[in-house]
């Protein structure tokens, strides 16, 4: 017994390192690396591709293997919609209107007439058609694949604390392009004083209130229609790692690692864009940061400068919405206390 209780405290250190190395990708043993790009339309029509990432000869190539469109319907197994589903523990309109949750299908067959409503117009619009052949991506660069695989593996950049500096805000940048940032989206109808002026300009360099800002930016407000899913599978012999996102917003940060570790590492994103074919219907823009489809800015540089001017720099000087406007700080804001 003693000899076995030994044994084991030895393995110890060895089973720790085995699940360390688990979270981490090596390619020296992939055998194959699955990317998942896709959308859901309000419920109504999802659509997508399915690429792989097999080696060949001269290292590794790229090709698309599966492509789907169709309308939406409740009660799908699909493994790219499980999450899909209707909530059947939060139904209460339908108790108001006194329409029982107990009857799962009759739920579904009610969704589904809803949804069949509104299918004609994706129909129409969507018309990626549904294929199954092999297509290989030429424009696939293995050196972003290997990139892409040092920004999974590379610990440091994954806690939200490192998104400026992995999107290139950093101190640096912040001294070279600071003033022009508060200069191009300052309040319109106030002008500062120097020292307002001079007090925003430090908190710009204030790499706390930057990381706030910039996260904030980032995380923006989702849009209410569109339900992305990028997933990335690294395939070895004995495991698989799977890191996916679904958030809609520029970036799609963060990463869930195995649906439990959270990745703040936009690097990882902008290189899966990279990978990704330019083709309609794709998260590729999105991932790559693409402000296009954001109601309130039109550029990273917008959403942080206003993020950070907003929340750092000015407030309201009135107390009643219609009297009260913005005004600029000349120092830290002071923090009201409820008694």
């Amino acid at each position: 017994m003693k000899r076995l209780l030994y044994s084991f405290i030895l393995l110890l250190p060895l089973v720790s390192y085995s699940q360390e190395v688990s979270t981490v990708v090596n390619i020296d043993s992939l055998d194959k690396v699955i990317i998942i790009d896709h959308q859901n339309f309000n419920y109504e029509w999802y659509c997508g591709r399915r690429y792989e990432i097999v080696r060949n000869n001269h290292g590794f190539e790229m090709r698309q293997v599966e492509q789907y469109s169709s309308p939406y319907s409740f009660g799908q197994t699909d493994k790219t919609i499980e999450n899909d589903s209707l909530d059947f523990d939060n139904m209460k309109t339908l108790e108001a209107l006194g329409i029982s949750v107990d009857e799962p299908d009759t739920l579904i067959e009610l969704a589904n007439k809803v949804i069949s409503t509104k299918q004609s117009y994706w129909a129409q619009k969507i018309t990626m058609a549904n294929s199954m052949d092999t297509v290989k991506i030429t424009s696939f660069d293995p050196d972003v694949f290997i990139e892409l695989i040092s920004a999974v593996n590379d610990k440091k950049s994954r806690s939200i604390t490192s998104i400026p500096n992995n999107l290139g805000i950093d101190s640096i940048w912040i001294s070279n392009h600071g003033e022009r940032l508060f200069n191009l989206y300052k309040l319109e109808d106030v002008e500062p004083t120097p020292d307002q002026k001079k007090y925003c300009l430090s908190c710009f360099r204030d790499p706390k209130k930057r990381m706030i800002a910039i996260a904030s930016a980032v995380h923006g407000h989702p849009n209410t229609y569109d339900y992305p899913f990028v997933e990335l599978q690294f395939i070895e012999k004995r495991d698989t790692l799977f890191l996916s996102t679904d958030i809609p917003n520029p970036y799609s940060i963060p990463w869930l690692l195995n649906d439990s570790t959270k990745y703040f590492n936009p690097k990882i994103s902008v290189l899966a864009a990279e990978l990704l074919p330019d083709l309609e219907y794709s998260n590729k823009k999105r991932l790559s940061g693409n402000f296009s489809s954001s109601h309130f800015f039109n550029s990273l540089e917008e959403a942080f400068a206003k993020r950070m001017i907003y929340k750092y720099c000015t407030e309201f000087n009135e107390k009643k919405k219609r009297r009260r406007k913005r005004i600029y700080l000349d120092q830290e804001k002071t923090e009201v206390v409820q008694k």
